[in-house]
């Protein structure tokens, strides 16, 4: 095989490149980012400042509304992994996992005052199921609501089956939002059991994590009306022994 190099060194003749990827505008590769992270600031800026053409413009704010349900449940894992690590977790096992066991290190845990309030008045080989109003404790209920508690001799261990709710009635509360927990079944999920556990020994009752503003407001008004104490709400499974 015979190879024919030509070397044009006319510099006369035009020589036409044609790339053929395109590479979007600063503009408009922060405006696509921006509506990807925050919708809402990402759509406004898209339209106010006339970024991209009028098909890109409606085309950008089409699609968030087409793959609604599913962005919003993406933004809760990557999100409240900054503020709320436990939910988070098992927002993602239950949507993208393979139905094994997700075993929970969270350091949160322990401290969290619904728990330590009911291992205060538990005895050894007691299992409870245990249930709480969201203002108690967010950050837990935003995990597990409710949860099966069991104190052996040297452990705590914290189990429960995640199966979220798909007849649209069970809602959880993210701040002012009723979020229905029915909204997870955008993907194609399944279910797994929740398991934590931590040493007796690492029991610290005086670094339970105080209650936020919101939570302090909620226990003190129930606290006048109802008699409202923490820890109360729960099932006895099996009593000590």
């Amino acid at each position: 095989m015979h190879h024919c190099i030509c070397i044009l060194s006319d510099p006369t003749i035009p020589i036409a490149i044609e790339n053929t990827m395109h590479i979007p505008k600063p503009g408009v590769a922060a405006a696509i980012a921006i509506t990807l992270l925050i919708p809402p600031l990402g759509l406004i800026l898209i339209w106010w400042k006339r970024i991209g053409s009028l098909v890109f413009r409606q085309a950008v704010t089409i699609l968030p509304l087409l793959f609604f349900r599913k962005l919003l449940v993406l933004y809760m894992i990557a999100y409240g992994k900054l503020v709320f690590p436990e939910a988070s977790d098992v927002l993602r096992h239950y949507c993208f996992g393979d139905g094994s066991r997700l075993v929970s290190t969270s350091d949160y845990i322990r401290r969290s005052p619904v728990v330590l309030a009911h291992l205060k008045t538990m005895k050894t080989g007691e299992i409870r199921k245990i249930g709480m109003h969201q203002w108690e404790d967010f950050r837990l209920t935003y995990c597990l609501n409710p949860l099966i508690m069991e104190l052996t001799r040297d452990k705590v261990i914290i189990t429960q089956w995640m199966a979220f709710d798909k007849t649209g009635k069970v809602k959880t509360w993210v701040g002012p939002i009723p979020m229905p927990d029915h909204i997870a079944h955008a993907f194609d999920c399944t279910p797994y059991l929740f398991y934590h556990e931590f040493d007796r020994k690492d029991i610290d009752y005086d670094k339970a994590d105080p209650p936020n503003m919101i939570e302090s407001y909620f226990m003190k008004r129930e606290t006048a009306r109802k008699g409202w104490r923490m820890g109360k709400n729960f099932r006895l499974l099996k009593k000590r022994g």
